[in-house]
């Protein structure tokens, strides 16, 4: 009977023991998420937290370049120094409701400082209508959504180079890159579409490979003002004269919706078809250009009589040279004889500084 209780009271002690390990697990999980923040300013396991010198120098650094009123400095319910906002943690300290979102900012649990860290933080919710009941402004330097204009210029002077771009650390994260040049290629587009307002004659210039369409236009005025740029340009269309075809439609009717093709978690959506804009460069193709494949050719007929060769539903009514491309051509007149002449030693059309490119 002795020890059959002794063993009552050992099961007992150990189920205590258990039921305090898991409450203790509970309140250091919960403490850890109180103090930690989402995304990139999380702190990782075991990783050596920065001192308050290097926090204070970080902060110097970024103020420097983007003040900001409520960045401050500060310390963690658990003791470490980090960085916080002013006004989450007087909204905090006086109402005691905080958002999970801003629980970071607010418990001074930021130990790394971005542009789009705190540009995020400035449009919470939390964080204005905190402003709002306290009668502050937030103060931060960055807090339009609109990008700067010379960060659109620095993009647009990487694009024109050839280089990356989807991963500026001062612009933002690569959504809103995205977003960037999206907004700089419909400004383009714009003053190319206020210039066909006024065309009388458009000239278009096609390349197709890849799995790749691209449109090239040359239109002229009644001014003899002349502009040059690329129509557009689509992708996975298929193969065929009657693909080809289409996707040249497409790329014409896409050129003449404001907004087409938004990336995604934009505002902005694509305006109705402009069919007036759309009537008046169809009707102004003189000249189609191509090379001389066989698809090719055929949807350069298709252009000036329908899609059947029938005369219905014509894409440009005005049309009146298919122009063959004369570099292909010479490309393939070159490979006819290259072999066969005494000159073969030279590199006429074989590598990439031959003379026929």
């Amino acid at each position: 009977m002795a020890r059959v209780n002794c063993n009552v009271e050992s099961c007992a002690v150990s189920v205590a023991a258990r039921h305090e390990k898991r409450k203790f697990i509970a309140s250091c999980s919960s403490t850890d998420s109180s103090s930690s923040c989402s995304g990139d300013t999380r702190a990782r396991k075991g990783s050596k937290r920065p001192s308050r010198a290097e926090l204070n120098a970080q902060l110097t650094k970024f103020l420097k370049t983007h003040p900001c009123e409520w960045l401050v400095l500060g310390a963690s319910p658990e003791g470490f120094p980090g960085f916080g906002c002013a006004i989450c943690t007087a909204a905090r300290s006086r109402s005691g409701v905080l958002r999970r979102s801003a629980r970071g900012w607010a418990t001074f649990g930021i130990t790394k400082l971005t542009v789009f860290c705190t540009r995020r933080h400035s449009h919470l919710t939390f964080h204005r209508r905190a402003s709002g009941e306290l009668g502050l402004d937030d103060g931060l330097a960055v807090q339009t959504h609109a990008p700067a204009d010379s960060q659109l210029r620095e993009i647009a002077e990487l694009l024109r180079k050839g280089k990356r771009v989807t991963d500026l650390a001062h612009v933002g994260h690569r959504e809103k890159v995205k977003r960037c040049i999206f907004v700089l290629a419909e400004a383009i587009r714009k003053v190319e579409r206020t210039h066909f307002q006024t065309v009388k004659s458009v000239a278009l210039a096609r390349d197709e490979g890849h799995g790749r369409l691209l449109v090239r236009f040359t239109a002229t005025n009644s001014k003899l003002e002349v502009r040059q740029g690329i129509l557009g340009l689509t992708k996975n269309f298929g193969s065929g004269a009657v693909q080809i075809h289409r996707a040249t439609r497409r790329v014409l009717d896409t050129f003449c919706t404001y907004a087409a093709g938004a990336p995604r978690r934009s505002k902005v959506t694509a305006s109705p078809l402009d069919t007036c804009l759309l009537d008046k460069i169809r009707n102004c193709i003189r000249q189609l250009s191509f090379d001389a494949a066989a698809d090719e050719v055929l949807s350069g007929r298709m252009a000036a009589a329908g899609e059947r060769l029938d005369g219905v539903d014509i894409f440009a009514p005005n049309l009146k040279s298919l122009n063959r491309d004369k570099t292909h051509a010479c490309r393939r007149t070159g490979s006819c004889c290259v072999h066969r002449a005494p000159f073969n030693h030279l590199d006429v059309c074989g590598s990439r500084m031959s003379l026929a490119k």
